[in-house]
């Protein structure tokens, strides 16, 4: 694993924490759109089962984010001794997974309304996966 300067890994730390405390919200709200239709199929179980996994998923890279930054602030007590790569694992995994479920969800979403919307929703979302992906690479 790449050795990170702490100064870079609470830099980073906050911000992938303040973006899956949103992503997550928006995770969660979606969930509770997905419960209250009216459809009770198969795709829609999918759906809301997916946005269950992507709110679960941000709730856990959201506090893995947190334990980074408590364990690498320059002002933190001498006791406080965190996991850092065990944090910094467990939140960008739950962060990639939060993601990758949110996108499934989305997806899959079109397909309550009708065929041509589930496919556009679908393509938008497999679109939006490899632009994420290769966010991630750095554009390389």
């Amino acid at each position: 694993m790449l050795e990170l300067q702490n100064d870079y890994l609470l830099e980073l730390a906050s911000q992938i924490s303040f973006l899956s405390a949103f992503m997550g919200g928006f995770s969660a709200t979606f969930l509770a759109t997905l419960l209250v239709a009216d459809s009770t199929g198969r795709i829609g179980n999918y759906a809301a089962g997916s946005a269950a996994v992507s709110a679960s998923a941000f709730i856990v890279a959201v506090l893995s984010m947190v334990s980074i930054i408590a364990g690498t602030h320059p002002h933190a007590p001498s006791g406080v001794d965190m996991a850092v790569n065990v944090a910094r694992l467990v939140g960008f995994g739950a962060f990639m997974m939060g993601t990758l479920s949110l996108l499934i969800s989305i997806g899959l979403s079109g397909w309550l309304r009708s065929n041509s919307l589930g496919i556009f929703t679908s393509v938008v979302s497999f679109l939006c996966l490899i632009l994420v992906t290769w966010a991630l690479s750095g554009f390389s």
